[in-house]
């Protein structure tokens, strides 16, 4: 979700127009009070605006119209650290500037604020070292394609190795030809990266990136990417096919460029315990099939959607998303890649530990 906030008349004005042309289930538009006339299709901002915050800092993003300033002092006090902040986003109210201020990796506000330029019309600054340098980023790949970044001290010393231009080694373990493809992709992009056909390759190289399901490497030049960190929820009817269920999953997967075999649970309701389908794709897929009580799944906050005849059959209003979420409770890192998604006779969300 993006949380558009705005101050001024001009900046309710754009506020409205962007939650016009982005996804109207993916965006929200506030406003203050005093200034917000009753016809526009935005809500009151909060008294209290950095505590408002602080309730959807690391699961939403934020877009701030107005000054940089205002930003700073309101996120302030709910900024850790780039792995777990939100992506935030400062833009003038009359769009000729947007700055990805907060995570423009990890939380993606440089994609974004590149996709809102594009809407307005407006000129991304762009500050961070390896995009203003045209380089490889080691975090931006992990993101992109939902890999986990084993080590976050060797990340620093990866992108540091590329800014000063030392060429980096890159390897993906056997068994993955999607995410083989991929990083020879990045390979040909920049020619810093360079492609090696085994792990013992990447000793050739001063520092290296390994993709893996094995997070253990007793080397302090070698940086793992660990593959298999996706999690599945789902929702379905009674006695739905497990032909059917693993269609739906494989193509909400792959929409979002992600191997099969990076899909580490499968989650539900423990209504759901018993149901052949999802426990014959989980023997199938060979990961487990998790589920949990309506009093657990209640407990995980707001949904992007409820469903009242949802709530009337499990006692929860959306099954599939708050079953991910629970799985992910523990996770500081753990963030929803897709929501809630309405397929045949099922519903789909997935999560992934960055």
């Amino acid at each position: 979700m993006l949380r558009i906030l705005s101050f001024t008349k001009t900046g309710i004005e754009l506020n409205e127009k962007l939650c016009k042309k982005l996804n109207n289930d993916s965006c929200a538009g506030y406003a203050p009070k005093r200034i917000l006339d009753r016809k526009e299709e935005l809500t009151y901002l909060p008294e209290n605006i950095p505590e408002w915050i602080q309730e959807y800092w690391g699961v939403d993003d934020f877009l701030f119209i107005g000054a940089a300033g205002i930003a700073v002092r309101m996120i302030a006090p709910s900024v850790k650290d780039k792995y777990t902040d939100s992506a935030v986003l400062v833009m003038d109210e009359k769009a000729q500037h947007i700055i990805p201020l907060l995570s423009g990796h990890m939380g993606g506000a440089i994609p974004l604020a590149e996709q809102i330029a594009d809407i307005t019309g407006a000129i991304p600054v762009i500050t961070t070292a390896t995009d203003v340098q045209r380089k490889f980023a080691v975090d931006a790949f992990a993101r992109d394609h939902y890999l986990k970044i084993a080590d976050r001290e060797k990340a620093k010393l990866i992108s540091v190795a590329v800014l000063e231009g030392e060429s980096v080694g890159i390897y993906v373990e056997d068994g993955y030809p999607l995410l083989k493809q991929k990083a020879i992709k990045e390979t040909e992009q920049y020619t810093e990266l360079k492609w090696c056909d085994s792990k013992d390759m990447l000793n050739e190289y001063e520092y290296g990136v390994c993709i893996s399901t094995d997070t253990k490497d007793s080397s302090k030049r070698i940086l793992v990417l660990q593959i298999g960190n996706v999690v599945a929820g789902v929702g379905c009817r009674k006695g739905t096919a497990m032909q059917i269920l693993e269609q739906g999953i494989s193509e909400t997967i792959a929409r979002h460029g992600i191997d099969q075999r990076q899909l580490e649970a499968i989650v539900s309701i423990d209504l759901k315990a018993e149901e052949r389908g999802l426990n014959e794709l989980s023997e199938k897929w060979k990961v487990p099939f998790i589920t949990y009580t309506s009093e657990q799944l209640k407990s995980t906050g707001e949904a992007s959607s409820s469903s009242e005849f949802v709530q009337q059959v499990t006692g929860v209003d959306n099954v599939c998303e708050r079953a991910v979420k629970y799985y992910l409770k523990d996770e500081k890192d753990g963030k929803i890649i897709q929501e809630k998604l309405r397929l045949d006779r099922m519903t789909v969300s997935l999560g992934m530990r960055y």
